[in-house]
């Protein structure tokens, strides 16, 4: 009797172990997509930046 409930345990134990692991690894793509955007985002940052200030300088020319 007392095998029985060990092997039923170890059974919940790895159906928790396969269910923490399917866990992670959605965690980890999402994570991944994720620093794919920043990665994207922060490399255009700069353009946009530059972009502004040129148009903030020809905005302050054309008004003279």
């Amino acid at each position: 009797m007392k095998k029985a409930t060990f092997r039923s345990e170890l059974g919940g134990v790895a159906n928790v172990e396969r269910a923490m692991r399917r866990a992670t690894s959605q965690e980890i793509t999402r994570l991944e997509w994720a620093l794919t955007f920043l990665a994207t985002t922060a490399s255009t940052a700069p353009v946009y930046r530059l972009f502004g200030t040129v148009w903030g300088i020809m905005n302050a020319f054309s008004r003279s």
